[in-house]
């Protein structure tokens, strides 16, 4: 039987440094794909998901969360909240990696000169995406 000074021995006594898990803002119309991209970025990556429709208001809860990165689904407005985010202020600099539905050249060419760091077709595959955001967030 293990004595108790043997375990508390054998238990590394340096506190492990705290590091905060990456924030990113899902924003997407569609409930289902909400939780599918939540879940699995969580589970798989350790990301911290965030998430709300592209009705909603999501420039206040950027200005409440300042997230590290920006995950937006351009299939309804997506292309005027690009727009708007990088003429904000207080926003440009935040990444936005954009869901698309489609991956003409054309449309992707269009979308990194709106200010995406990054594009991503549907549909994808969810460890594909997370190596996205860890490669844009320098992990």
């Amino acid at each position: 039987m293990i004595q108790r000074q043997q375990l508390m021995c054998s238990v590394n006594p340096e506190p492990i440094p705290y590091q905060r898990l990456p924030s990113v803002l899902l924003i997407e119309d569609t409930e289902d794909l909400q939780i599918i991209i939540q879940l699995g970025l969580e589970l798989m990556a350790g990301f911290k998901v965030t998430t709300i429709k592209s009705d909603e208001d999501w420039l206040t809860l950027i200005h409440l969360q300042a997230p590290d990165l920006i995950l937006l689904d351009l299939s309804s407005n997506g292309s005027d909240i690009l727009t708007t985010l990088q003429d904000g202020e207080t926003t440009y600099h935040i990444p936005v990696v954009c869901i698309m539905s489609r991956d003409r050249f054309q449309d992707l060419t269009q979308v990194k000169q709106q200010g995406a760091v990054a594009t991503i077709s549907k549909p994808f595959d969810l460890t594909v995406l997370a190596e996205i955001i860890l490669n844009i967030l320098g992990r």
